[in-house]
């Protein structure tokens, strides 16, 4: 597996969620204590490595997601550009907070953490922040970044 360009990918979400667990704003604004183990509460609970819509049914939450989109160059087989997206989401009756809407604050620290940024994946900068509405209970954000410089990983030998 590690031989393989889509190798790179999972290393790259291992990144991403990393950066995510590591940062105290993130955490907090999660609400999760930075203090504990948010590596071992927040993936797969509020955090997902692929975009992730909640039931409509569920009674409340907030949530991060996120996706990666790459494209190839054909000459050398090598990632040409990578897009990571956000999908920021909680529930209606979640969004104001006393510093304002939820899912800006969200927004903001991501953007702290990943523009201009390298993770380990590649200088990262802004592209987009539109509204994201999976369905009617659940409103936010959808926020894009492009790698710019990317680097590669263990797959391609460094």
């Amino acid at each position: 597996m590690e031989n393989t360009k889509n190798y790179d990918m999972s290393e790259y979400r291992n990144k991403i969620m990393h950066a995510i667990v590591s940062n105290e704003n993130m955490v907090r604004l999660l609400e999760e204590d930075p203090t504990g183990h948010p590596e071992d509460t927040i993936p797969y609970s509020k955090a997902y490595p692929y975009e992730y819509i909640p039931d409509e049914a569920a009674e409340s939450g907030k949530y991060i997601s996120f996706e990666l989109h790459a494209t190839t160059d054909e000459r050398n087989k090598l990632f040409k550009s990578i897009t990571v997206s956000f999908f920021i989401l909680c529930h209606a009756d979640e969004v104001r907070t006393a510093k304002g809407l939820w899912y800006d604050s969200v927004s903001c620290e991501l953007e702290n953490v990943f523009a201009g940024g390298n993770l380990g994946i590649g200088k990262t900068s802004f592209i987009s922040n539109i509204a994201y509405a999976p369905n009617k209970k659940f409103k936010g954000r959808l926020l894009s970044f492009a790698v710019k410089e990317l680097q590669y990983g263990i797959s391609n030998g460094t």
